[in-house]
């Protein structure tokens, strides 16, 4: 069934790309937010819903 599916550009449910490569925990972070902007002055985005769950 998958040998069926192309994989030239695949993404997640929300159209966002996939990542074939090692990330950095910064990198990581930083695809936890929606948002391309960095996490506000004095907070990550390990502080968010996702981010608790993740560290969950």
């Amino acid at each position: 069934m998958t040998d069926t599916v192309p994989v030239a550009d695949p993404v997640d449910q929300n159209g966002h790309g996939v990542l074939r490569t090692e990330l950095g925990l910064g990198t990581f972070e930083a695809r936890l937010g929606a948002a391309r902007a960095p996490a506000a002055p004095g907070t990550t985005f390990f502080g968010t819903r996702t981010g608790f769950a993740v560290r969950r």
